[in-house]
């Protein structure tokens, strides 16, 4: 190192040596294994998985046991026999894989081992992030069956609690009571109208389902006798502060838009502005420092007789506006026909 400017030797350029390139599928294969998993239904705890470097291609074998001869008969089952032998099979220190009958088993195939070592698992990333794709999905499988299992539990229970603070009511008679009518009148809208009627009294409670209201002296129409579900008590708030209305009929102002003035609904002009009566002709502006053309309008306005151009940025009129801008397209669409008929 350099004492004066503190800079070392310049580092290696290029690819460290390690770092394998395959050029074919399955010419270098890395594996590692998934430890301590649940016991499955056949007993397997453990998962043995093989990447292929070139196509990513991911074999994943479950066992009971990772020693050596476990590795080498899962590997020939799943690789070897359906792919044939790898040019080199990339793993970590495991004690199964560095055993000697794996390492016979490889030269008898003829592969390479490449082991790496524990304190670098990126010379072995493919794999490692492999594991750690598997294991964060056998634990979001576990905790769906979980939630699937307990699932029905929460949904009674939160039921359970709901309905301990309902009650049913009890119909009466002499309750006052609110009749539900699905009946809208003519020209109403159904979810803005009131399906609420009444209050009725209760005249007479049939049996458990079937209530008489009393309906004489009322402007309602219909069979007295309806079923109890259809019903629902008027709620009294005693509490609830009254204010008696003293003032006569005749003194209420009445916001009837009849007595209103005619001009009520025009609006007055602020200083600087002018009434625009219609528009007759456009033509080309400014330009923006974007290059957009800005456009002018030939206006007339209401009291003036001579008309002056205006740029479309000044304008308040969207409502003529778009009616000119219409006329003319309208005009260019028959201008269009025209031209193709005398053609």
């Amino acid at each position: 190192m350099d004492c004066e400017t503190g800079k070392g030797r310049p580092t290696m350029e290029g690819e460290s040596p390690g770092n394998l390139q395959a050029t074919y599928p399955l010419q270098i294969i890395a594996m590692d294994h998934i430890p301590s998993l649940p016991k499955s239904y056949k007993g397997n705890t453990e998962l043995l998985i093989w990447i292929d470097l070139f196509t990513g291609y991911v074999i994943a074998k479950a066992s009971a046991s990772r020693t050596a001869q476990t590795i080498a008969e899962n590997y020939e089952e799943c690789v070897f026999r359906r792919f044939g032998a790898s040019e080199v099979i990339r793993h970590d220190r495991e004690p199964g894989y560095m055993a000697g009958f794996f390492r016979s088993f490889n030269k008898i195939v003829g592969q390479k081992q490449r082991a790496t070592m524990a304190y670098r698992p990126q010379a072995n990333g493919t794999a490692e992030r492999m594991v750690q794709t598997l294991t964060r999905f056998r634990h979001y499988q576990q905790a769906r069956e979980t939630v699937h299992e307990r699932l029905p539990d929460a949904i009674q229970s939160r039921a359970d609690r709901h309905n301990e603070s309902i009650h049913p009511y009890e119909i009466e008679v002499g309750m006052q009571v609110c009749l539900y009518l699905d009946r809208v009148k003519e020209g109403y809208v159904r979810k803005l109208a009131h399906m609420w009627h009444g209050p009725f009294r209760v005249a007479a409670v049939i049996d458990t389902h079937a209530v008489r209201l009393e309906i004489a002296g009322t402007e309602y129409r219909l069979f007295p006798i309806v079923h109890s579900s259809k019903l629902k008590p008027v709620r009294n708030f005693p509490d609830r502060p009254k204010v008696p209305l003293v003032i006569e009929d005749q003194d209420r102002f009445d916001f009837d838009e009849a007595l209103l003035p005619e001009d009520s609904w025009d609006t007055s002009l602020a200083d600087g502005e002018y009434e625009v009566e219609r528009i007759t002709d456009m033509r080309s502006g400014r330009r923006t420092r974007y290059g957009r053309t800005m456009r002018e309008f030939l206006v007339h306005w209401k009291g003036y007789q001579e008309p002056t151009w205006v740029d479309e940025a000044d304008l308040n009129c969207g409502a003529l506006l778009h009616d000119y801008l219409r006329r003319q397209a309208n005009q260019h669409r028959f201008n269009v026909m025209q031209s193709h008929e005398e053609a």
